[in-house]
């Protein structure tokens, strides 16, 4: 049995919903799903099995650097940020 997720949680200090986001409402569910860029989604989509296979594998390589011991993962990132003034 399965129970419905919600609340909050405190990240890095931010309190944040754990509910889904749905037009514009807070939805309590069980499930998860993937949300994607449509192209993105387009991409995996057009994947033949060994090749999403293959995809995965090779996330999984990468990403596994910054997995941390509770199974979360922290990706390290940076921005280019420019201003001017006249």
């Amino acid at each position: 049995m399965s129970s419905r997720t919600t609340g909050r949680v405190e990240v890095a200090g931010v309190e944040v919903a754990t509910e889904h986001f749905i037009g514009g409402e807070r939805v309590a569910s069980a499930e998860t799903f993937v949300d994607l860029s449509p192209t993105g989604s387009a991409t995996l989509r057009a994947l033949s099995p060994a090749d999403h296979t293959r995809f995965r594998d090779t996330l999984d390589e990468r990403i596994e650097p910054f997995v941390r011991d509770d199974g979360g993962v922290e990706l390290p990132g940076r921005t280019l940020v420019a201003t001017a003034s006249a």
